[in-house]
């Protein structure tokens, strides 16, 4: 990937592969326009197999990438799962609709027996699409979250579980979230002071809690919600590695967990703004 990226006139970010930049100071925005993206899928259509969607110009303009879809709106542009994982879990499981994606069991000692090794199998799976959809619903995450702590024994309750947050995907199938353009001094509350222009300020913003433990590990999930400019970028809930003998610890726990993730997202961004960030 580093060789591809060099051949393009890029370089990509040491501690995210995946980011990436081009060495050219005068060019801040990559492929932004249509010589540009050809110039770059010349480069590396010489190495792989290259698609590149058009660009979303116009509200309700629509484009799906990793099975997911994408919308410009008025606000900024809203990501929604696609249809295809939550079509596969409800041929799996079935599909009663159901308010919400968990209840107080979920937190309870789990004493039924193992499913077969049949049902088992599709209860992984089914847990791997969810891990796939929970990305873009942050409503799921916490359910997902237990019903993956199963994955290595799938038990009967914890099918019933699975089955509760089909349900509830089957009665909330399109909630997703919206990436809003940032304004300047924008934060959760206040929507900002227009614009963000060199030398504004971009606010960043990680908002924690905790889930009280479970009753079979003691251990409490962190919930993490990480913010930029006022508008959603990603959200998680884990286990918390170590047993927290209070609620304040393991709010404490969760708010490091947050700030750490802040601090990552905040090295994204000077890497991507040269240093201007």
């Amino acid at each position: 990937m580093k060789s591809m990226l060099g051949e393009a006139g890029m370089s990509g970010f040491i501690k995210e592969p995946t980011l990436f930049r081009s060495d050219k100071v005068e060019e801040e925005k990559v492929a932004s326009t249509a010589e540009g993206r050809k110039e770059l899928v010349e480069a590396w259509s010489r190495r792989v197999v290259v698609q590149v969607s058009e660009p979303m110009r116009n509200v309700g303009d629509e484009l799906e990438f990793l099975k997911r879809k994408c919308i410009k709106t008025d606000e900024g542009v809203a990501m929604l799962s696609g249809a295809k994982h939550l079509d596969g879990l409800i041929e799996a499981v079935g599909s009663v609709p159901r308010d919400t994606p968990a209840d107080q069991s979920f937190s309870e000692i789990d004493k039924s027996p193992s499913l077969s090794p049949s049902k088992a199998k599709i209860s992984r799976e089914c847990v791997g699409r969810l891990l796939y959809l929970s990305h873009t619903r942050s409503d799921i995450q916490f359910a997902v979250c237990v019903l993956a702590s199963k994955m290595s024994c799938p038990s009967v309750m914890s099918y019933k579980w699975l089955q509760r947050v089909v349900g509830y995907l089957v009665r909330t199938p399109n909630i997703g979230f919206l990436i809003r353009s940032p304004k300047a001094h924008a934060c959760l509350g206040f929507p900002g002071d227009g614009s963000l222009e060199e030398g504004g300020k971009l606010v960043l913003e990680s908002v924690t809690d905790d889930w009280a433990g479970c009753k079979a590990s003691r251990r409490s999930k962190s919930s993490v919600h990480l913010y930029c400019a006022g508008g959603l970028l990603a959200s998680y809930v884990r286990s918390q590695r170590s047993i927290a003998p209070s609620s304040s610890e393991s709010e404490y726990i969760a708010m490091v967990s947050g700030a750490t993730e802040l601090v990552y997202l905040k090295e994204y961004l000077v890497y991507l703004s040269r240093g201007q960030s």
